[in-house]
């Protein structure tokens, strides 16, 4: 999870207030779209990363969050990574490995049936 090399101030458009986020803080989520200066963070590439899994799996759930809600993640670019991938597997009754790759995932997904390959 990207981490702030810089305490920001972030206005949270959902809520309407302001947040404060401390250096050292770890980013996640709605917040971490939020952020737009590549400078306050220790790792920018870490942040583009986790930005575009918590933009695939929001622009991927349904209201309801079902298991069925979620949709096969591009297989390249944004929202193809193994992460992506491990949660779609996850609900969709797929056992994943800590140590398995996206490759391995999607093959796993293939010989369950649940992609074609």
């Amino acid at each position: 999870m990207p981490k702030l090399a810089l305490t920001v101030h972030v206005h949270d458009p959902e809520t309407g207030r302001t947040v404060v986020l401390n250096r050292g803080t770890e980013v996640e989520g709605r917040l971490l779209t939020l952020i737009t200066n590549p400078g306050v963070w220790e790792d920018p590439d870490a942040v583009a990363e986790a930005a575009a899994e918590f933009e695939f799996e929001a622009s991927h759930l349904e209201d309801d969050e079902s298991t069925d809600a979620v949709v096969e993640p591009p297989r390249a670019g944004k929202g193809s990574s193994r992460d992506a991938w491990a949660l779609f597997a996850a609900n969709h009754g797929v056992q994943v490995e800590d140590d398995d790759t996206r490759d391995d995932i999607i093959a796993a997904l293939a010989d369950a049936g649940v992609i074609d390959e």
